[in-house]
């Protein structure tokens, strides 16, 4: 092996970990983890029952906080990060809109 080809071979590993831990790729693993928590933890078919009975914008606000403070840590831990994750996701798709050149893997 020469030199040359050493080095490239850590510039393509270094490159490709760059990918793999950008803001996308991560927030998109930390929402799909989170909401397989949050799934296994929540029962949805309840909570869409219990909804159905709100019909104002200050209802679903109150239930939702309700639900919110009412949960298990667990829960109230996963939805915060799935909020992040969700707000990540968005930073970074604002991030390369906004950028003079897309790069696209």
């Amino acid at each position: 092996m020469t030199i040359s080809h050493t080095v490239m071979k850590r510039v393509h590993r270094i490159h490709t970990l760059r990918l793999l831990l950008s803001p996308l790729p991560t927030s998109v693993v930390l929402f799909a983890i989170s909401l397989s928590v949050f799934g296994r933890e929540v029962w949805v078919a309840h909570v869409l029952q219990n909804i159905s009975a709100v019909h104002t914008p200050e209802g679903f606000l109150t239930f939702f906080v309700s639900a919110f403070l009412n949960t298990r840590v667990v829960v109230q831990v996963v939805t915060i990060l799935m909020a992040g994750a969700g707000v990540w996701f968005a930073c970074g798709i604002k991030r390369i809109l906004t950028s003079n050149t897309l790069h696209f893997a």
